[in-house]
This record gives structure tokens, sequence and C-alpha cells, in this order.
């Protein structure tokens, strides 16, 4: 069965480093999740276009418990994980990643990738970086993009057997750049870019 997601819609405080599909592949994942959407039942919450990302890393995770102020941690701390931030995308590869295919969990519907060295060494750097190391309460094991999440309960092989039905676009991404932003309702409903990073050529 499906997992309602009971935070959607809700406030919360969560940094996270992303990649956002743009260009061709943008277009194409917008066709395709629309078409998906319109396939689907009711209680599936379609992500909106402009919060479809792939997570390199959730620095403050929106579901996290923190035994201090994490906002005030990131006030104080804001000049230095940007550089530092810098630093690891500077010294990391653009790299493509290819469409796996279109996966149903309880929790979501999401695009599969294909595994890249580039991405799980950069996530490495990334969830390995000091400056986080007390932040970081959940690491990245599968590379994604969520396209719904659950306000109802529902059977996942008959939403598997809908989503089934179509397929993922066929266009690699390639990712050049990476956003740090600052999410304030869940799931990326209302989120302000903080800095973005060029990728070594």
């Amino acid at each position: 069965m499906t997992v309602v997601d009971q935070q959607i819609g809700q406030f919360t405080f969560a940094l996270n480093f992303i990649a956002r599909p743009a260009g061709d592949f943008r277009q194409k994942v917008a066709a395709m999740q629309s078409t998906l959407a319109a396939d689907l039942p009711g209680g599936v919450f379609a992500c909106p276009l402009d919060s479809l990302h792939l997570t390199i890393a959730p620095l403050i995770w929106a579901r996290g418990t923190y035994d201090f102020d994490v906002r005030q941690w990131w006030a104080s701390n804001l000049d230095a994980g940007v550089q530092d931030l810098a630093c690891l995308a500077a010294e990391s590869s653009a790299f493509k990643l290819t469409c796996a295919g279109l996966e149903v969990h309880p929790g979501a519907i999401v695009i599969l990738f294909n595994p890249s060295p580039v991405l799980d060494a950069l996530r490495d750097t990334v969830n390995g970086c000091p400056m986080f190391r007390d932040v970081i309460v959940e690491t990245i094991d599968f590379t994604h993009v969520t396209l719904f999440r659950f306000t109802d309960v529902m059977t996942i092989s008959k939403i598997a057997d809908m989503v089934g039905r179509h397929t993922v676009p066929q266009t690699d991404w390639a990712i050049e750049n990476l956003v740090l932003c600052q999410e304030e309702i869940y799931p990326s409903l209302q989120c302000k870019d903080i800095a973005r990073f060029e990728l070594a050529g």
C-alpha cells in the first residue's frame, strides 16, 4: 500500500544541494509528468515542475529532528557553507544521467537513473564534508527525481500498472551546475535559491 505523506504543505526548514532539470530534458519531463498525472487517480500529489530536482545531499533534512536550532546554525555558517560547496563543485566534473525507468515506491513515484561514478563520488565528498557533519542525518541511496507523492492509501500494484503504461524521456540529462536551496514549505513548494555552482567542464 502507498504511504500517505502527512507533511505535504507543512512549514519546514531544510537545505538541499540539488540539480534541477533544464532545457530539453526539463521539457520532456514536464510533458511526461503531465501525461502521467492525467492517468493517475485522486490521492496523488504532483510535485510542481519548478520543484522537480535530483538531490545530491539533503544538508538539513526536512524530516530530520535536531537537538539544536538548525536555523541558528545556518545563520552562523552560511558563508562558510556556501564556500565549501563552491569548492566541492569546482572540483567535480559535469556529468550525464541516463533514465532507467519509472518506479513506484510506497512513498513516491520517481524517475530512476543509471548509476554515475561522478555523482557517487560527489555525494560521498559532500556527505563527508566536516562543515555538514553535524547536520546531515539522511543520505541518498539511489539516484532519482520524485514526480508524485501520495495523499491517500492505495494499492501499489494498481498504481504501478498505470505507471507502467508510460515511458521516461529518452534524452540524457547533462548536469553542469548545482544549486543550494532553502526549502520553506514541504516538499519544495516554497523555496529560495541561495547559491548556484558551476561544475568543472
